[in-house]
């Protein structure tokens, strides 16, 4: 499932966490962590649970070594966790210094799904309508929406989907009456620009 604990820890985005939440990373620095707490996160390990940490683009241009941003070691990092990302994701980083940090000096082994064929149109427009819904549509590049994508797909193939919220909360308590006109505008507004960047993004996946 996306697990909230952890990604309350990496202080970037985007990323998805998906899989148990069989180890919790100490907010303290990796060399206080006492013999009690290492013990037990070894006991909680569990090779055919790894959770998946899906990245984009940003955490590969700033060469984060994700095993210090959770203050584990590089050892248990393996251990619990899977590093996927999109062929997408790479296509996009263009810069020469950041393509050879990723073809040779990735601190952790990178698994490069093809978004064509790992993801199915479903998991897409489950993420679009849930972007539409929270207002966080037109910001979200159509990249990053696969990243997010992906985070649905390993939900589903580790059978956790239901633990993952698909529908947004209901903001309409926090709208404030006097205030009912500009939102209803602004909601037109945003369902017209949404409406053009699905024609946008049909008319380039048709070219």
């Amino acid at each position: 499932m996306i697990n909230p604990d952890l990604v309350g820890k990496l202080d970037f985005t985007p990323a998805v966490i998906v899989g148990s939440k069989q180890f919790q990373p100490s907010t303290q620095p990796q060399y206080k962590l006492s013999t009690a707490q290492k013990q037990t996160n070894q006991q909680k390990y569990d090779p055919s649970s790894k959770c998946a940490l899906i990245v984009d683009t940003n955490i590969l241009l700033k060469q984060m070594h994700l095993a210090d941003v959770l203050n584990i070691s590089h050892e248990d990092f393996e251990k619990y966790f899977d590093v996927i990302t999109l062929d997408r994701v790479i296509s996009e980083v263009k810069d020469e210094k950041a393509r050879e940090y990723i073809n040779t000096r990735l601190p952790y082994k990178l698994d490069v799904r093809p978004a064509d064929t790992f993801l199915s149109q479903a998991d897409i427009d489950c993420v679009h309508d849930f972007a539409k819904d929270t207002g966080d549509y037109r910001s979200l590049s159509k990249v990053d929406m696969m990243v997010i994508a992906a985070g649905v797909k390993l939900a589903k193939d580790k059978g956790e989907i239901a633990k993952v919220k698909m529908e947004p909360k209901d903001l309409s308590e926090f709208k404030p009456e006097h205030l009912k006109q500009a939102y209803d505008a602004f909601s037109s507004d945003s369902d017209s620009d949404d409406e053009k960047k699905d024609s946008d993004e049909s008319s380039d996946e048709q070219k």
